[in-house]
């Protein structure tokens, strides 16, 4: 199981705005089933090399997903995948450390 916590965009910054990872944010809100089920999914198509360490839902349908300081996800190819999502219509994806830097 991944530790979820509810907090804001805004008291993210100052922990994790150099940490790797994306942010979710979803048409509906979702359960927190259905996001470890999409972190392992990531692992499965090996988009993602582990679990991410931390999720933190925010406001307005939206996920921080926080990964090791080592590392753990393939930016490129975890990317490429999302923007297929997003023409779908299903999320937006952005890059973590963009959206706390504010970028």
């Amino acid at each position: 199981m991944i530790p979820t916590q509810e907090s804001t965009i805004e008291q993210s910054k100052s922990l994790f705005s150099d940490r790797i990872g994306f942010v979710f944010q979803g048409q509906s809100p979702s359960s927190d089933e259905a996001m470890e089920r999409l972190c392992a999914t990531l692992v499965q198509h090996q988009v993602a090399s582990c679990l991410p360490e931390l999720i933190i839902k925010c406001e307005n349908n939206t996920y921080l997903f926080v990964y090791p300081e080592t590392g753990g996800l393939d930016g490129p190819a975890f990317f490429a995948k999302a923007k297929a999502a997003e023409n779908f219509g299903f999320c937006r994806v952005d890059c973590l450390g963009a959206v706390l830097k504010g970028l």
